[in-house]
């Protein structure tokens, strides 16, 4: 969403992998010194740094409901285990 982190490099897919590894490690290196490193070490008056705890707010707010225990499990059931009883019940 832009708010939850960044991106790397830019939707191209060159031919040469050396060129592709080359571009991508340039946009990481720019994105690192422009962006993360200058957002983690401006701090406030008290020394906290106030928009990169945003952002890691943010990241997790978004991106933890993707990667939860209770998602996968209901995933599992509706895409694999209930399809199986299904499959198993017709074949008895």
């Amino acid at each position: 969403n832009g708010k939850n982190g960044w991106a790397i490099g830019k939707e191209i897919e060159y031919t040469d992998s050396e060129a592709q590894d080359a571009a991508d490690a340039q946009s990481l290196y720019e994105t690192l010194e422009k962006q993360i490193v200058p957002l983690y070490y401006e701090r406030d008056e008290n020394k906290i740094p106030q928009e990169w705890l945003k952002m890691v707010k943010e990241c997790l707010r978004t991106l933890v409901p993707h990667f939860s225990l209770r998602r996968m499990l209901k995933e599992y059931t509706t895409d694999y285990y209930l399809p199986a009883m299904k499959q198993e019940k017709a074949e008895w």
